[in-house]
């Protein structure tokens, strides 16, 4: 004996299309507030980050240390004293996008090494690293 079954097909399809609409929806509403680009100032504070601590683990890998804080970022620039096998990292001491020096810190907080961050000039805060 054949059993009459409805057709829930279509009532399925359209309740699935439904809540992907509103998960959607949710989502632009919520994603901005979460965007991690901030402009072009921001990416370039990052790169130049980037490359400094690439030049800062060469410092460590020639000299068997980072640069001191009273050192700072100039030993990437030019030889401290008293380190044979110092080799010159960076063409000059980077600022930030907007002109400021960047924070270095050695030993950094939390046990890293160093911390190098940059002043967000729209908080007046650090940026995380």
């Amino acid at each position: 004996m054949l059993a009459i079954r409805p057709k829930l097909g279509p009532v399925i399809r359209v309740s699935v299309l439904a809540v992907f609409a509103l998960a959607l929806v949710a989502l632009c509403i919520v994603l901005p507030k979460y965007s991690v680009s901030r402009g072009p100032r921001y990416s370039s504070a990052e790169q130049i980050i980037s490359n400094t601590k690439t030049a800062l683990g060469e410092f460590e890998m020639r000299n068997g240390r980072y640069p001191t804080n009273k050192e700072g970022l100039q030993a990437l620039v030019a030889n401290p004293g008293g380190l044979n096998n110092w080799s010159q990292g960076l063409e000059k001491v980077p600022t930030d996008p907007w002109g400021r020096p960047f924070v270095y810190r050695c030993p950094g907080n939390n046990g890293a090494d160093y911390d190098l961050t940059y002043i967000d000039p729209k908080t007046g805060q650090e940026s995380p690293e």
